[in-house]
């Protein structure tokens, strides 16, 4: 009998309970719904994956509730969307949509706020609205510059990197260079070239 490869126990002997993934694990139902629903909540779980594949949504979604495929599918936009703009109410915060040159009114049942879709930061109706950075962002970008910090160039957020190569991946899954904000394998800095001249290890080691 398989195993669920969460909890441990043993999967229901019916094929209605259980979910066979395609990397030879098994799932029962209870704990293929905690995933999703832990994946739907945390955006570095998301998509749910074992053994380091991604598991098909289509193939499982049919055990799924309605609720948690609809909640999956707006995270799925969501989570895919390079630059996301989200109500600058801080009691809401919610998703609106891309990075637009226009305001956007929020959706959600008794918000009706208006955000910036440029530089996502609350218009004031009657007022007429100048684009700016909000005191956070300019503390956090002074902060990131004084640390040597680079802004993605998909989503312009600020990255920090702590340790390893100077590929990185940020969480709108732009690949970039660290050193010139290149996208990744586009970078011409003597940096990464120099990198390239360095023996076989030492090249694997820097991902390059």
């Amino acid at each position: 009998m398989p195993t669920c490869v969460v909890c441990g126990d043993t999967c229901p002997e019916s094929s209605d309970l259980q979910v066979s993934l395609t990397c030879g694990h098994s799932l029962d139902l209870g704990c293929l719904t905690t995933l999703y629903q832990a994946a739907i909540h945390d955006e570095f779980l998301f998509p749910p994956r074992c053994c380091y594949e991604n598991i098909s949504f289509d193939a499982i979604k049919h055990h799924l509730s309605p609720a948690i495929i609809d909640l999956y599918q707006e995270k799925l936009v969501e989570y895919m969307t390079p630059k996301p703009v989200y109500c600058s109410n801080p009691s809401c915060g919610r998703f609106l949509g891309d990075y637009v040159m226009t305001e956007r009114k929020c959706t959600a049942p008794g918000c009706m706020t208006l955000t910036c879709g440029r530089c996502t930061s609350k218009i004031s109706e009657g007022h007429r609205h100048v684009c700016k950075l909000d005191k956070n962002k300019r503390h956090l970008f002074a902060v990131g510059r004084g640390r040597g910090w680079v802004r993605c160039p998909g989503c312009e957020e600020m990255v920090e990197r702590s340790y390893g190569c100077f590929h990185m991946t940020c969480r709108c899954r732009t690949q970039f260079c660290y050193i010139c904000r290149a996208l990744w394998k586009s970078c011409k800095c003597t940096r990464f070239a120099a990198v390239r001249r360095q023996p076989f290890q030492v090249r694997q080691r820097c991902c390059v």
